[in-house]
């Protein structure tokens, strides 16, 4: 890699292969993956797009949280 990739947003999950799957897909629908960059795993996304998908990413988690509904 000519360049060194930055980490702006650390999230946690019980099944991080489903977020990342989730992710990668949300990415590519919005055209941000890289197409002719080695490998399939890099998208060019501001610090600002990444904290809104995680912001997004831990409302939908916390919509399902079943248990505190049925209390």
């Amino acid at each position: 890699m000519p360049e060194e990739p930055k980490t702006e947003v650390v999230m946690y999950t019980e099944n991080p292969r489903n977020l990342e799957r989730i992710i990668h897909a949300i990415l590519k629908e919005k055209k941000m993956h890289i197409l002719d960059a080695p490998g399939n795993e890099w998208f060019l996304i501001s610090t600002d797009i990444a904290k809104k998908v995680a912001k997004a990413f831990e409302k939908f988690q916390k919509s399902l949280d079943f248990e505190s509904s049925t209390q």
